[in-house]
């Protein structure tokens, strides 16, 4: 969920969002677009957001901040190291060579 999401589920926009919390409109910007994170600001700031979102402070990070997927099914594993040995020259190689018939 995003934050954008839960104020317009509330019903406000973004400039009466941010009069209501008391945070600056381009905060507000911010934070929508992510270009900021929620974890960048201050208590009181998460707290004035949450509060005129009416929800408390951790509801409001739970539903905001992204949480990192667990990890399910095979996980690719990387190939180890293989060094690659040096060219054989072409005789080695097994080109055919002329017969000579005697």
């Amino acid at each position: 969920m995003s934050l954008r999401f839960a104020r317009k589920i509330i019903g406000l926009n973004q400039r009466r969002y941010a009069l209501k919390a008391g945070v600056n409109l381009s905060l507000v910007n911010q934070l929508e677009l992510g270009n900021r994170s929620l974890t960048s600001c201050t208590f009181p700031t998460v707290a004035a957001l949450a509060a005129a979102l009416n929800l408390q402070p951790q509801e409001l990070i739970a539903l905001v901040e992204p949480q990192p997927a667990a990890r399910v099914g095979h996980t690719r594993t990387k190939r180890p190291y293989r060094r690659r040995t040096p060219a054989a020259p072409a005789s080695d190689r097994g080109a055919p060579t002329a017969s000579r018939g005697t």
